[in-house]
């Protein structure tokens, strides 16, 4: 009996062992597939090039900057081939006219001073907007340092101050730029001690990412023109054109394909995707600590330094209870308690009452447009008490 039952189990446990080393087997190789696409096309330049794909994008960041500053309209973002910290350095190393500089995440990427709908007009009669996605503070260290070395940069910085930036490693993009971090940090603290396993981890993760693997195929299956071109006439900015347009002073104008990603209910997980929170420690004091440094370091280098918030979409606010409207009180709370000890001025808030923006005014959760933005005076805290 026990013979047969052993048989008979060894008969139907053998077709499926099979089976799943046949499931883990093709598993394994679509990981490989999917990493080795992703590396080798590169969409965003994160990876060591190879030469064979390199032909790509043959214009430098600084060539295809000197031909956004240069444009009358802007320039169209054709293909998503570029990594837009490159593009964004190179627009802070070049000498300019422009009163003020602007740095942040993709909340800030729509403050304009060449758009009908101005922000910050009154303090910014000119600006180039260094915005780039998910900035951290490294990004604001790195970026920082590379306006320092412009021969004739802005003599004011903004800093568009969000949720992760009174933390470390926040994104691992800002690894693009390590070095000009390292550089700014030896100035502010005299050491640098960084564990680069985050990053690490992050760039191997990226690897299999589907979003960036959409952008690998869209490379590899675009005709591998230049992803800039110039805008050729006037347009409605608010409207947009087929493709998003980058205005010559950096800043954003989204595609006309862009619609309100609003869902019609805000639930619990929907708000903290749109927040990007992440666990309960909002504020780590030693980050606080640096980029107050970083702040006297550029007033002591006779820079203006000016602090933005933005603001969240009001049904962020209604969900009262959920615990990332604590962290954007604590968060906003902490960017007040810094202005008063350096010095700096406020504009904005997170909260869309304080500005008078109503919920048409916003792409999504996270991002407000443009007509939003240019209220950002509106909510002004100047502290002149001494340090």
């Amino acid at each position: 009996m026990r013979t047969f039952t052993s048989i008979k189990h060894k008969m139907t446990h053998s077709p499926f062992s099979k089976y799943l080393k046949l499931i883990a087997g093709l598993g394994s190789f679509s990981l490989i597939v999917v990493a080795t696409i992703n590396y080798t096309a590169n969409p965003g330049k994160i990876y060591p090039p190879l030469s064979i794909f390199d032909s790509y994008n043959r214009s430098s960041p600084k060539q295809i900057i000197k031909q956004l500053v240069q444009s009358d309209h802007g320039i169209i973002v054709a293909n998503d081939t570029w990594n837009e910290r490159d593009l964004k350095h190179a627009l802070a190393l070049r000498p300019t006219t422009a009163q003020c500089a602007v740095i942040g995440s993709s909340r800030v990427m729509r403050i304009s001073s060449v758009r009908k709908e101005r922000s910050l007009s009154d303090n910014c009669p000119s600006l180039i907007n260094l915005g780039v996605s998910g900035a951290s503070l490294e990004d604001f260290l790195a970026l920082s340092e590379t306006i320092l070395q412009n021969e004739k940069p802005p003599k004011v910085i903004i800093f568009g101050i969000d949720l992760g930036n009174f933390n470390f490693n926040r994104d691992s993009r800002w690894t693009r730029h390590m070095q000009n971090f390292i550089n700014m940090k030896l100035k502010l603290e005299g050491k640098y001690h960084y564990d680069n396993t985050f990053s690490t981890i992050a760039l191997i993760r990226n690897l299999i990412n589907r979003e960036y693997l959409l952008r690998s195929l869209q490379l590899i299956w675009s005709e591998k023109t230049l992803p800039f071109k110039n805008v050729q006439r006037k347009f409605d900015h608010q409207v947009g054109l087929e493709h998003p347009v980058m205005l010559p002073d950096g800043s954003l104008i989204s595609s006309n394909g862009s619609h309100n990603q609003l869902s019609k209910i805000i639930d619990i997980h929907t708000l903290g995707v749109a927040i990007k929170i992440r666990g309960s420690r909002w504020v780590n004091e030693k980050a606080v600590e640096l980029f107050i440094l970083l702040v006297n370091h550029l007033q002591q280098q006779k820079f203006k330094v000016i602090f933005v918030l933005t603001p969240y979409h009001p049904a962020v606010w209604d969900v009262v209870e959920h615990s990332g409207i604590t962290a954007l009180n604590v968060v906003e709370s902490k960017v007040h308690k810094i202005a008063k000890l350096t010095g700096v001025q406020i504009f904005g808030s997170y909260n869309p009452s304080q500005m008078g923006c109503t919920g048409d005014v916003f792409f999504d959760l996270a991002h407000p447009k443009a007509i939003c933005l240019t209220k950002l005076e509106r909510a002004s805290v100047s502290y002149r008490t001494s340090k």
